[in-house]
């Protein structure tokens, strides 16, 4: 398979298996199993595990955002239906909370409070005015983040299914 497939393909199997497991309970030999290639196949593509997730988580990041922008979301009772629609169509949605959880440990930190901004720019721009102002208040920040303030929650499950964007009632 050419190096482009590849990466793609560990991309693919490593958003699924690290949703689906947490960083800790999947590990490369799991992905490379999946791929049905060698453990050092990997090291080809991405300098470790770290890399990895990092990278799967963007390519998450990327899937996600890209599916909020185009989603015909009005007001906060739309959003919360997107929110529970994404969490059964794929793993990007656990994957991104799989990065929040992480996000204590200094080479992800950086990885969520991006993602996290990223997703308060999308949800002001779809849901401008006073809901993106609710929106705002009723969004959390994982305490492991700084500086705290509004920001995204995600919750972490051992099913992608059960991956999804938690909105506090006000």
């Amino acid at each position: 398979m050419p190096g482009k497939e590849r990466r793609r393909q560990l991309l693919e199997l490593s958003v699924r298996l690290f949703a689906e497991r947490g960083y800790w309970n999947a590990g490369t030999n799991d992905i490379a199993r999946e791929a049905q290639i060698s453990e050092p196949t990997i090291y080809r593509h991405f300098s470790g595990k770290d890399d990895l997730f990092l990278a799967a988580a963007e390519e998450a990041t990327q899937e996600l955002l890209s599916a909020l922008e185009g989603a015909s979301i009005s007001d906060l009772e739309a959003l919360r239906a997107w929110l529970r629609e994404e969490a059964r169509r794929g793993p990007a949605l656990a994957m991104t909370g799989r990065l929040l959880n992480e996000a204590r440990r200094p080479p992800f930190r950086e990885g969520a409070a991006l993602f996290l901004e990223r997703v308060r720019e999308t949800l002001r721009r779809r849901l401008g005015g006073e809901a993106a102002a609710q929106a705002a208040g009723m969004l959390s920040c994982p305490s492991s983040l700084t500086p705290p303030g509004p920001a995204l929650a995600l919750l972490s499950a051992p099913s992608r299914r059960e991956g999804v964007l938690f909105l506090r009632n006000a």
